[in-house]
């Protein structure tokens, strides 16, 4: 008879074969396909509660601080090399989506002819 061993989310007992090793805990396949996810970026197995990303583009947190920002508009995920910042932005430190760049000028006042910045 083969030695059973439980699942440390569910409680499921299954021969030590049928669970898999995660962040230190032995989980049932199941619990494994519901409870983790694979980052988008470097294919790493993370917990789902630790996606730093999106539901369709989700992200350990390593790959979010070094290749992802969020728009400081709309709170869309970018990637690094494709954020917009505007000219006075010296230190880009308010990232802008593709969308929320171009409705930037259209939020502009318009002043009158003898505004002087």
């Amino acid at each position: 008879m083969k030695e059973l061993h439980t699942c440390e989310l569910c409680g499921a007992s299954l021969p030590t074969g049928q669970l898999y090793h995660f962040d230190g805990q032995e989980l049932c396949a199941q619990c494994l396909d519901n409870h983790t996810l694979f980052c988008s970026y470097c294919g790493e197995r993370i917990w789902e509660s630790d996606n730093a990303g999106t539901t369709d583009t989700p992200l350990c947190q390593d790959c979010f601080d070094d290749h992802y920002v969020r728009c400081c508009r709309c709170g869309a995920l970018v990637r690094e090399t494709g954020a917009y910042y505007e000219e006075s932005d010296e230190f880009d430190e308010r990232p802008y989506c593709l969308d929320c760049f171009h409705t930037l000028s259209r939020d502009k006042p318009i002043h009158d002819y003898y505004y002087k910045p």
